[in-house]
């Protein structure tokens, strides 16, 4: 048992260390050396701070060139992946992960095909345009020269280095106990912090990192970070854009923040969005900037097109896509040299008598190439139309259905919902 005067020694003596660290704190200032040149760890109240980047290269592994699609630090973890050649060429991609002590980066690479056995060891160090080290083999045997420079894009550098602060320090990937919340990104510059951006982002299985990247295509790079993960693409992102003139960063416009995971095409000048409404509703939308705003230019949605094949019916999920700054769909039925196609051409596998389900979306679209290259326009859009009908329930307003038909390469209508009145109404729809 205590004493009550030991009790009240212990409490003399927790306050004094109490007293003491914060004098500690209070005399040594806050810490504002550059991220990549200080400790990882920089106490704040109930937080930690440590540098984290995103950095893409191409070089040489001997003589072999390879592309870096990425290489992420969160404090001293290090994860990415690079492939030979280039990763659209549809070669392997291979996985990075390591730690960086010291200014130098340990990496182990392995390949998911090898049920992620280490198929060779990394050894870089950074510098200023890139990296430099070697390549190991997993039993020392070889050993290969790396050379990697950045991949920096089109305009001005960046010449900055961030840090973000969290509520912990972030764990070994694919953690999804509990992942670090970042709530301030920190931006340094010769070793001293010029500036902070608050945030309240928490990512599901590891932290979001900040992205760099020109968002408004005035060839300056900006900042953004996305917030949560929800259950689907409708990433919601927080974004600052760089002013020049005065050297900071600002909230971006409304008209940006509320777009769900924003995509850059820099050569089209167009940003673009992936968005799910539910399970079968998806959509994309494309945006341009007008006088500091972004104004929304196209939108496509998915529809279900009905198809024919050996007098039975069946549908296609016609699903929205971005390429070459337009929207297109996939499949898509074309209009070429006066035939119609259905491209690509892969049918359904199951066929009915008649379609169990009528989408609302149900329509057919006809597209047709254009002579100037300006892609594909439409055309012709065949809606569902209704029939007042007799049927077994009674008198029915029954749809007529259009239909693709594979075995022709027509289009048709065809009255459905007759026999068993499932897909028709008492009134018209």
């Amino acid at each position: 048992m205590t004493s009550g005067s030991n009790q009240h020694s212990n409490g003399i003596n927790l306050v004094s260390w109490m007293l003491i660290g914060a004098l500690t704190l209070l005399v040594a200032g806050p810490a504002l050396a550059p991220p990549d040149h200080a400790p990882d760890l920089l106490p704040t109240p109930a937080a930690v701070e440590f540098a984290v980047w995103t950095r893409r290269y191409t070089g040489t592994i001997g003589t072999h060139p390879v592309q870096v699609n990425y290489l992420q630090r969160q404090g001293d973890h290090m994860s990415g992946t690079y492939c030979y050649d280039t990763c659209k060429s549809g070669g392997a991609v291979l996985q990075l992960h390591g730690r960086l002590r010291d200014g130098a980066a340990e990496l182990a690479e392995s390949h998911e095909v090898n049920d992620g056995r280490v198929t060779g060891r990394w050894h870089l160090r950074f510098h200023a345009n890139g990296a430099h080290g070697f390549w190991r083999s997993p039993e020392d045997k070889r050993t290969l020269k790396v050379t990697l420079q950045a991949s920096m894009g089109a305009g001005n550098a960046f010449p900055y280095e961030l840090a973000v602060v969290a509520d912990a320090l972030p764990k070994s990937e694919g953690d999804c106990d509990k992942p670090p919340r970042v709530t301030a990104i920190r931006i340094y510059q010769d070793r001293k912090l010029i500036q902070q951006l608050d945030t309240n982002s928490e990512g599901t299985c590891s932290l979001f990192t900040p992205e760099i990247v020109d968002m408004n295509f005035d060839g300056w790079l900006d900042i953004s970070i996305a917030l949560s993960l929800p259950a689907g693409p409708n990433v919601p992102q927080q974004s600052w854009l760089f002013d020049p003139k005065r050297r900071r960063f600002f909230d971006a416009p409304q008209s940006l923040q509320e777009i769900p995971s924003p995509q850059l095409d820099p050569e089209h000048k167009i940003v673009h969005s992936f968005w799910r409404a539910g399970a079968g509703s998806h959509g994309i939308d494309t945006y341009r900037w007008k006088d500091g705003e972004l104004i929304q230019v196209d939108r496509r949605e998915s529809y279900v097109m009905p198809v024919r094949k050996g007098g039975r019916f069946s549908t296609v999920y016609v699903m929205p896509e971005y390429r070459d700054g337009r929207i297109s769909s996939a499949p898509m039925l074309t209009l070429r040299e006066g035939r119609l196609r259905l491209e690509p051409g892969d049918a359904p596998e199951e066929f009915d008598d008649e379609l169990e389900y009528l989408d609302p979306r149900t329509r057919v679209e006809v597209w047709q190439g254009s002579q100037t290259g300006a892609g594909p326009h439409l055309t012709h859009s065949h809606g569902v139309d209704w029939q007042q009908v007799s049927t077994a329930q009674g008198m029915r307003w029954c749809p007529i259905v259009p239909y693709f038909d594979l075995d022709t390469a027509r289009i048709g209508h065809q009255l459905m919902g007759t026999r068993n009145g499932d897909l028709c109404s008492t009134e018209r729809p």
